[in-house]
């Protein structure tokens, strides 16, 4: 049997995290790995409380479904798994310090699986950092810069005229990694796929995607952008049909359920609107369709051009929005290497009908 602890401090009222933290839909909000939790049983939570979850470990996904066998309100909830590949038994409890911070303490106890039963040390160490790390990445959720939006640039000059000439002759170089990138992860790219590029600038990720044969629109506010990026193409021609829109990501003049795949690449923390845009996203991908946005890292308290992107705890944001806002499923996040720059990235999908 594994069992570990860790204890947190958390400057927020008790009452407001214990409400966070026994809402267990909350938890792809903060804990690592987890896609979806979905309760099965109505309001209010209670002694009997069901839920269904999914979590992804080493490439695998994992499903499981649990029961709340204790629970004091603004105090402790404790779930134990009545289905799974594991028993898992958590306690999670919330003390007051004072009126404005708390001690949240959690214990975790589980079954290790076959052969691993047989290296417990080594999985008590390994469980016990990734649940200590959870907990310091739920202190991050609730002390974080409120105002921290993921389209923190929204307010930042569009590229027109002169201004956005020289935004394009800058973007032509030094986005190819980008572009790889995104195709090297988008999976069903080729002659049967509609690739939706928003934000394209000069279209970099536009004739990096039709080059599979897809049929690939981008998308861009900036006729300066398009302009460069229709120049470009027409010297070097893609295999795939490719056509050009100019259109902001709030209001996108495609039909529903048209698109296979939506790109957005160094761009949504520009987006003036950023749930309209995510609403159009969602309206104009096929059922099940891919959704990947990329930003470059950027460290918390950046400015100027430094603070051109995410940090993690943006991207979780944005992660968030996607799963509880706009029904998107298979929501992730993820840190990559592009060329020399550390990148995040988001992938989601549009609910199977």
């Amino acid at each position: 049997m594994t069992e570990v602890s860790t204890s947190i401090t958390i400057d927020k009222p008790a009452d407001e995290v214990f409400d966070f933290v026994a809402d267990m839909s909350n938890n792809p909000r903060w804990q690592k790995g987890q896609v979806s939790c979905q309760w099965t049983s109505p309001p209010p939570i209670a002694v009997g409380s069901t839920y269904d979850q999914v979590a992804k470990f080493a490439g695998r996904t994992i499903k499981s479904s649990f029961r709340v066998s204790e629970f004091e309100p603004g105090e402790l909830i404790r779930i134990e798994s009545t289905s799974g590949p594991m028993p898992v038994d958590v306690t999670r409890t919330v003390t007051p310090l004072s009126d404005t911070s708390c001690e949240v303490t959690a214990i975790v106890r589980g079954e290790p699986p076959g052969a691993a039963r047989h290296l417990s040390g080594q999985v008590d160490k390994l469980v016990q950092r990734n649940v200590s790390a959870d907990y310091e990445r739920l202190k991050e959720w609730f002390e974080a810069d409120p105002n921290l939006r993921p389209n923190h640039h929204d307010n930042y000059p569009q590229f027109d005229g002169f201004f956005g000439v020289v935004g394009a002759l800058k973007m032509i170089t030094g986005q190819q990694h980008n572009a790889d990138l995104a195709a090297s992860l988008t999976t069903g790219l080729g002659p049967e796929a509609h690739i939706l590029d928003i934000g394209c600038g000069p279209g970099v990720a536009v004739r990096t995607a039709a080059r599979s044969g897809a049929k690939v629109t981008g998308l861009d506010p900036s006729a300066p952008m398009l302009n460069m990026a229709k120049a470009l193409t027409a010297v070097r021609r893609p295999e795939g049909e490719v056509t050009w829109v100019q259109a902001g990501a709030e209001s996108i003049p495609i039909p529903d359920n048209s698109i296979d795949v939506c790109w957005s690449i160094k761009t949504v923390h520009h987006w003036p609107d950023l749930d309209g845009g995510l609403a159009e996203v969602a309206r104009v991908l096929k059922p099940g369709g891919l959704f990947f946005i990329l930003e470059k890292k950027t460290e918390p308290g950046a400015t100027g051009t430094l603070s051109h992107g995410w940090t993690p705890r943006q991207a979780e944001i944005l992660a968030g929005m996607l799963r509880n806002d706009h029904n998107f499923t298979d929501v992730g996040v993820d840190e990559q290497i592009a060329g020399p720059a550390s990148v995040l990235t988001v992938s989601a999908r549009t609910a199977e009908i």
